[in-house]
């Protein structure tokens, strides 16, 4: 008789993680509560990450070890990790990142509580390589403010997220390119409820060969090309997420700063008709010393048909209510 799948799985997509890779093994691997496998993709490493997986899969078998010889991304990398699962539920976490205690029973607990619940994401710590604690910016407190903040920017840590299989496998492949983490939001808060659990269910490591530092403004410029592309759809203007993410990478390469990215996406949602959107990143540009940023701002509220019902809150900042700040105590507005 075959054996029954465990109730939950957690999946890792790894690149080089082989300097953190025995830290998150021993947080995944120290869960307490329900039984489940430990799936990890290694996403054609350069480093001896494949060999420490080999290691940890010899000693423990709930270590589910893929390997790949290229580099899928991280979308490919999820997608051919899944094709491993057996599990009703999935946990995702990034191999550099640690799994809080008790993450997997508390996360399993809501899921399975009520089938409209589709996916949750939980409390983040921010550690440095040595895994201290450091400042974190900006993430949603609540359910609430992840779904009002969502139209504006990723609002959450995609290592803390927790999912039914079935959505994720269905999902996962529509999130291409980088950003994967914000598109499958935006697709799950329009698909069913998504929670946001108090606790604090992973630590996300800030280190120099992450995505977020070594990639900084195509991060950016991808997150603003996603959250245009969804407020277009929003107004019933279906176009490829694949152009926006064209216009990313056009536009990260074009600014020298934050703040011109801002400034362009501002320049985009005015053109779109996208009069929070503009607004948003034109006040986060003129922040950031972009001050041909005001001049969008002026048109953005002097346009006769301008709701200023809905405009009020994002000029104040208010979408930003039930947040944390940055890493420098700021807010991120």
């Amino acid at each position: 008789m075959a054996e029954a799948p465990p109730p939950i799985s957690v999946v890792s997509v790894v690149w080089n993680h082989g300097a953190f890779l025995d830290a998150c093994a021993a947080s995944v691997l120290g869960q307490e509560g329900p039984a489940f496998s430990w799936v990890v993709l290694d996403n054609g490493s350069e480093d001896d990450t494949a060999e420490r997986l080999r290691a940890w899969a010899a000693r423990d078998r709930r270590v589910v070890p893929v390997f790949s010889p290229a580099n899928l991304r991280q979308t490919g990398g999820l997608v051919r990790a899944l094709e491993e699962v057996r599990s009703p539920f999935v946990a995702l976490l990034d191999g550099d990142d640690v799994a809080a205690p008790g993450r997997l029973a508390r996360s399993l607990a809501w899921l399975e509580e009520d089938p409209r619940r589709i996916g949750l994401y939980g409390g983040c710590e921010f550690i440095d390589t040595a895994g201290e604690p450091i400042p974190s910016w900006f993430i949603a407190q609540d359910a609430g403010a992840l779904r009002r903040m969502a139209e504006f920017d990723m609002p959450a840590v995609h290592s803390t997220s927790a999912w039914r299989t079935d959505w994720l496998r269905q999902h996962a492949p529509l999130a291409l390119g980088t950003g994967h983490d914000y598109v499958l939001l935006l697709y799950a808060l329009e698909s069913g409820e998504v929670g946001r659990l108090p606790e604090v269910l992973a630590r996300y490591r800030v280190h120099a060969g992450g995505y977020t530092q070594r990639k900084r403004l195509a991060q950016y410029s991808t997150g603003a090309a996603i959250g245009l592309w969804h407020a277009q759809r929003r107004a019933g203007r279906e176009e490829p997420l694949a152009g926006w993410l064209e216009w990313a990478e056009r536009c990260s390469g074009q600014a020298r700063s934050v703040g011109d990215i801002h400034f362009l996406a501002a320049r985009q949602g005015l053109e779109k008709g996208l009069s929070r959107l503009a607004l948003y990143h034109a006040r986060r540009a003129l922040r950031r010393g972009s001050w041909a940023a005001a001049g969008i701002i002026g048109r953005v509220l002097a346009n006769p048909s301008a709701d200023w019902a809905k405009l009020w809150p994002v000029l104040r900042g208010g979408y930003l209510a039930g947040a944390h700040v940055d890493r420098y105590g700021r807010s991120r507005a």
